[in-house]
């Protein structure tokens, strides 16, 4: 049975807890793949190095500066059709951690379709009291739908529906960062995250040199 239309070619990312203690979220990429769509990160199906809370995914992230990684992230969400949130770390389904929520954001600021795997519950403690405002937001503005318990023509179904939705029906009143101040602090934000990956890149250089 060949692809429908509006899934063949169809452009997403997963955002989500990359731990060695989160494989499901390696399933749902490896099955979104194996039906044809085009899974830009992670970029592999599995984790090949765990170095300083980054998930390195193939040969080529191992020699990639992380924070370039992220920028490249956030590039494929203003980029993608669709974009996935894995809202799920081992046991515990709703869980929010801050570089998922970023991304998030820039989703939804740029009007790309957005679903959460479960109801989002949980925000992690690193979330900074700016990003929890804007997290609370996120939270009842994309959709949850449960893809990864789908079977197959299920899935590719439920991603050609909503990927084929806007999400400006559902935006908060003048956008998710509604005013030029929010997106000054949200672009800081941005530079706070790179900046942390920056410094988990140096630790990883250097635990390589010794």
């Amino acid at each position: 049975m060949g692809l429908t239309p509006t899934v063949e070619g169809l452009r997403t990312q997963i955002s989500g807890k990359y731990s060695p203690d989160n494989p499901g979220l390696f399933t749902l990429r490896h099955r979104l793949a194996s039906l044809g769509i085009q899974v830009r990160f992670p970029a592999g199906n599995e984790i090949i190095e765990y170095s300083h809370d980054f998930a390195i995914t193939t040969a080529e992230e191992g020699q990639t500066p992380f924070p370039r990684t992220e920028e490249q992230f956030l590039q494929s969400v203003e980029e993608s059709d669709l974009h996935v949130v894995y809202d799920i770390w081992g046991d515990e389904d709703g869980y929010v951690g801050q570089s998922t929520i970023i991304e998030t954001l820039r989703a939804l600021y740029c009007d790309v379709p957005t679903v959460w795997m479960r109801p989002p519950g949980r925000l992690s403690p690193a979330i900074s009291p700016d990003l929890r405002i804007f997290a609370e937001r996120a939270k009842s503005i994309a959709w949850v739908e449960r893809l990864d318990r789908l079977p197959d023509h299920e899935l590719l179904e439920s991603v050609g529906r909503l990927a084929a939705r806007t999400s400006s029906a559902l935006s908060w009143e003048g956008g998710v960062l509604a005013n030029d101040y929010e997106q000054d602090v949200y672009r800081s934000l941005c530079f706070d995250l790179l900046g942390q990956y920056s410094r988990s890149w140096e630790a990883h250089i250097k635990s390589g040199a010794q």
